[in-house]
């Protein structure tokens, strides 16, 4: 049989460049796979910071909500009622006389003037998109001679377009507002609160994280952790007495207040002992206190012995001294 030859059809390629080609696919995909990463990143990263952005600007609208209803309550609480109309919304202004708007707080003359503004909260009534947004800010308004009572305060924000610029910005007026005379609850008012969460903790036993907590700045550069545990030590009964508030003062002229406290817990030998306590706090922001110094009053129902894990360090007279020395932070700031 003779030699025969075959010749390669003309659109046929060696199979050496079949590698070639298989590489080069593979590269486009890894091409586009990176291409749809990228992209992906940028989506994500772009998402993350409008999220950022957005809850940047809805909590600085209710810090400007919180402004609008702080400012309202202190000018009420000063008798500063043109202030306090100057900040009403023009919807009330049409529907309400300031010779209205003034009487209803003449009604509680007697607790205004030197009154005191406790935070209580911030809710969100509504938020959307064509509307404008509305907030309730409630306060509580106490007399420094008046211990019985308060005024609850709970006003209406809302917050729409500035029309005094030519910028447009968010404007917060107050729209409405209920004022009403109530027997004051201590145990509800925040440094109340702050005492019955301080107590809480000392009772599932996280003497550590009170400390750190509820314990004020002053408290703890005085007093380390160790010196405050063998405090509690010393006073087991904070940690497993029933909590009664019995007052709550607030010093004119400073952010400071003072909670009297007694704790009945059951002694040794069954009975029912009680034990008062004096706390003072301090007031960082509105609604945020903190304290700075716990008294155990001297009781022969005090098993213990001892008054206080150390000596004061805040040894000017206040205006509720006690007898025994508790455990201090030293002196309260000044007020705002």
């Amino acid at each position: 049989m003779g030699d025969e030859s075959f010749d390669p059809p003309s659109d046929f390629e060696p199979e050496g460049n079949v590698g070639g080609e298989g590489r080069s696919i593979w590269v486009w995909i890894g091409v586009g796979c990176f291409g749809l990463l990228l992209i992906g990143g940028v989506a994500l990263a772009f998402g993350a910071y409008k999220t950022v952005s957005c809850c940047r600007e809805v909590a600085q609208q209710q810090r400007q909500v919180l402004n609008t209803g702080l400012s309202f309550a202190r000018d009420v609480a000063s008798t500063r009622y043109e202030r306090a109309w100057s900040n009403v919304s023009e919807r009330y202004q049409d529907e309400t006389t300031f010779e209205e708007f003034r009487a209803q707080f003449e009604e509680h003359r007697d607790m205004l003037g030197e009154a005191r503004v406790h935070l209580q909260r911030v809710n969100v009534v509504s938020r959307e998109q064509d509307a404008p947004n509305r907030y309730q800010v409630a306060f509580g308004l106490t007399h420094p001679d008046i211990s019985s009572d308060k005024i609850a305060l709970s006003l209406e924000v809302v917050s729409a377009p500035s029309r005094s610029s030519s910028v447009e910005t968010q404007s917060h007026r107050v729209d409405s507002l209920s004022i009403e005379r109530r027997e004051r609850v201590f145990a509800n008012e925040p440094a109340g609160q702050v005492v019955q969460q301080f107590h809480s903790t000392l009772a599932e036993n996280k003497t550590s994280r009170a400390y750190r907590q509820w314990m004020s700045n002053s408290y703890r550069n005085e007093q380390n952790s160790s010196a405050f545990k063998t405090f509690v030590d010393e006073h087991a009964w904070l940690k497993r007495g029933n909590i009664d508030i019995r007052n709550a003062t607030y010093a004119r002229g400073t952010n400071t207040a003072t909670v009297r406290v007694h704790y009945t817990f059951e002694s040794s030998d069954g009975s029912s002992a009680p034990r008062a306590v004096t706390y003072r706090l301090d007031k960082l922001d509105p609604g945020a206190w903190k304290i700075r110094a716990i008294t155990p009053d001297a009781s022969p129902s005090d098993s213990s012995g001892t008054s206080g894990a150390t000596s004061s360090s805040d040894t000017g007279p206040s205006d509720d001294d006690t007898s025994s020395r508790g455990i201090d932070g030293g002196s309260s700031g000044d007020a705002s």
